[in-house]
């Protein structure tokens, strides 16, 4: 599954906020604007970019080696 890190503006404090690896399915086109739906109410996407395939492979070996710090 494709994932975006992407930047918006917080509607509650107005700041620039950014997610990272955040799944496509919770992004939407809307009249040709993305918005993100992770919240209650969609949030407009200032950027969007795509995780390369690289850094997703990276992160899944580091997991794999070394495991997550709850474990």
């Amino acid at each position: 599954m494709k994932s975006y890190d992407i930047t918006y503006i917080d509607p509650w404090t107005n700041r620039e906020v950014r997610h990272l690896d955040v799944p496509q399915c919770q992004l939407k086109d809307i009249d040709g604007e993305t918005w993100f739906t992770g919240y209650n109410k969609p949030i407009e996407v200032i950027t969007a970019t795509l995780v390369s395939i690289e850094r997703d492979e990276a992160k899944h070996a580091y997991f794999n080696t070394y495991g997550t710090a709850s474990e």
